[in-house]
C-alpha cells in the first residue's frame, strides 16, 4: 500500500497578519460593518421572496434572454430595483445586520451563473469595489449547487438564504464550478449599503476618481487587484480586458511610489523529513494565498503551454507532460516594484530560498545557485508524468516547490522509488533531491486548478 502523506491533516499553524509589510494606502477604506459574516435563512417570506423572484426573472438572464453573456466570469448580470414596501424592507434588514441606523441604498445588482459554449464560471477570491461597504447576497435559484466562501468559512447557499459580510473588506471566493450540465445555473442578488458620507454618495465622479470596480481593489487588505482564473483557453470578452488593470501602474503607483516591493513573507513554521533526501516545510498558508493572487494578477492569459525534452529539445508532448507554466527571470526586476510579478518572484525566492539553505546545511550541500523560477498551473485532467528534474541539458542538484493552494481535487505530488504520495497543504514548500533516485509525478488534477511555484538548484 502507498504510503500517503496528507499535510492538510498533519499541521496546524496559526497565522498572524503581522506576516505582511505594507506601504501607504493612498485610499483608505472604512472599518466593515461586521466582523464575521454570516448567513441568515429565510431572509424574506415566501410571498416577498417569490415577487422578488420574478422582478429578476423578468431581467431574462440566461442563454435565451438578450443580456450581455460574460465569458471570463460565465455570468449574465443586471441592475435590478424593486417596488417600494420591498426596498423599504431591504433597507431595514440593512440597517438592523449592519448595526447602523444612517446606512443608505448605494446600488443593487444580480446575476446568472451558467456554462455557455463552453465557458466554465468562476468567481475567484476576491473584495469587492470600494461603493460596497455592505453586501446583503441572497440567493435566488440554485441548481448548480455552487456554494459561496466568506474569509474561508463556506456557505452552501440555498435559495431565500442571505449571507451578511462587509464585501469591500472580507475576501470571499465560490469553488470550482461543480457540474458540466449546461442546464444547471445559480441565480444571486446583491444589495449594498453604505453609510451617507461614503464618496459613492458623495461625488458624483467617484468612480473616475477612485477607479472602476476592480481598480480600488490595489487598496484592500493584500494590496492587489485579483483577476479571474477561468481555463487557460476559454475565451474573455472586451469588458474584462486586462489592459485596463495594468493602466492603473502609472495612475495609482506612480513612478516613484513605494520604491520597495510589498512582500508576502513565508515564514517557516514546521519541517519534516518525510524520507532521506525528501523534507517538507511549512510556512503560513495565509501569505501563499496572497502569492497565489498576485500570480492570478500577473499570469492573466500569458500562460505557456509546458514543455519537455523530446529528442533532448524542449517540445510540447501533452502525453507526457499537460500543464501550463510561465519562467521567471531577470526582465521582472525592471518592472515597477508593486507589479505584482515583482512582488510574486520576491516573495516566492526569499521563502524558498530559505527553505532550500536549510536543506543544504541538513545534507552538506554547498554553493547552489538558482537560475530558473518557474510558475505551473494545473487545470483538470491536467498532469505530469514519472521524471527526474536532473537532465544532461539541466544539470539540476536540488529542486523546491512551493504550493500555493489545496482547493483542488487530485494533483497528488508522488515519489515512485519510495512509494510515498503527497497531498500538500497552501504554503508548504517541499525539497528533495533532482536526480535518481527521486522520480517524481504530478497525478491528474480532478476539480479545480492547481497552483505552484518551483526553483531548480545546482552548482556554480
Amino acid at each position: 500500500m502507498a504510503n500517503t502523506y496528507d499535510s492538510r491533516n498533519d499541521l496546524s499553524i496559526n497565522v498572524s497578519e503581522s506576516n505582511y509589510s505594507f506601504g501607504e494606502i493612498k485610499f483608505s477604506l472604512p472599518e466593515p460593518l461586521v466582523d464575521e459574516p454570516y448567513t441568515v435563512d429565510s431572509f424574506m417570506s415566501k410571498a416577498m421572496f417569490e415577487r422578488v423572484k420574478q422582478t429578476i426573472l423578468q431581467k431574462q438572464m440566461g442563454p435565451d434572454g438578450p443580456l450581455k453573456y460574460h465569458t471570463m466570469i460565465g455570468r449574465w448580470d443586471s441592475s435590478v430595483s424593486f417596488d417600494e414596501d420591498i426596498e423599504k424592507f431591504f433597507l431595514e434588514q440593512a440597517r438592523t445586520h449592519f448595526n447602523n441606523s444612517k446606512l443608505v441604498k448605494a446600488y443593487f445588482f444580480a446575476c446568472r451563473y451558467q456554462i455557455k459554449d463552453g465557458c466554465i464560471p468562476n468567481l475567484w477570491e476576491h473584495t469587492d469595489q470600494n461603493g460596497t461597504q455592505t453586501t446583503i447576497d441572497i440567493c435566488i435559484e440554485n441548481t448548480a449547487e455552487w456554494g459561496l466562501t466568506v474569509e474561508n468559512k463556506f456557505f452552501e447557499h440555498k435559495p431565500n438564504e442571505a449571507i451578511i459580510f462587509a464585501g469591500q473588506q472580507h475576501h470571499h471566493a465560490r469553488p470550482p464550478y461543480p457540474t458540466r450540465d449546461e442546464s444547471k445555473y445559480t441565480t444571486v442578488l446583491f444589495l449594498h449599503y453604505t453609510d451617507p458620507t461614503h464618496w459613492i454618495q458623495t461625488e458624483a465622479k467617484g468612480f473616475r476618481k477612485y477607479g472602476g470596480d476592480g481598480d480600488v481593489r490595489f487598496f484592500n487588505r493584500n494590496r492587489y487587484a485579483p483577476m479571474p482564473d477561468p481555463p487557460v483557453n476559454q475565451s474573455i470578452c472586451s469588458c474584462h480586458d486586462y489592459a485596463n488593470v495594468l493602466n492603473l501602474y502609472d495612475e495609482i503607483c506612480g513612478k516613484d511610489y513605494d520604491k520597495n516591493p510589498e512582500l508576502s513573507i513565508l515564514n517557516i513554521s514546521e519541517k519534516k523529513e518525510l524520507a532521506p533526501g525528501i523534507m517538507l516545510y511549512s510556512s503560513n498558508s495565509t501569505s501563499s494565498r496572497v502569492i497565489k493572487g498576485l500570480v492570478q494578477n500577473s499570469m492573466f492569459k500569458q500562460w505557456k503551454q509546458a514543455e519537455v525534452l523530446v529528442d533532448n529539445k524542449p517540445a510540447v508532448n501533452s502525453n507526457a507532460r499537460n500543464c501550463f507554466n510561465f519562467f521567471l527571470d531577470k526582465l521582472q526586476d525592471d518592472c515597477h516594484p508593486q507589479d505584482p510579478i515583482v512582488r510574486a518572484k520576491k516573495s516566492i525566492e526569499n521563502g524558498v530560498d530559505a527553505a532550500v539553505l536549510d536543506f543544504s546545511q541538513r545534507y552538506s550541500i554547498k554553493n547552489l545557485i538558482s537560475k530558473h523560477t518557474v510558475l505551473l498551473r494545473y487545470e483538470q485532467d491536467n498532469m505530469f508524468h514519472d521524471h527526474f528534474d536532473h537532465a544532461s541539458m539541466y544539470p539540476r542538484i536540488v529542486s523546491a516547490s512551493l504550493f500555493l493552494n489545496d482547493d483542488f481535487e487530485g494533483g497528488e505530488f508522488v515519489f515512485k522509488e519510495f512509494n510515498l504520495t503527497i497531498k500538500p497543504k497552501t504554503g508548504d514548500i517541499l525539497v528533495f533531491s533532482s536526480s535518481f533516485p527521486y522520480m517524481h509525478r504530478v497525478n491528474p488534477v480532478k476539480t479545480g486548478i492547481r497552483y505552484a511555484a518551483v526553483k531548480w538548484y545546482e552548482y556554480p
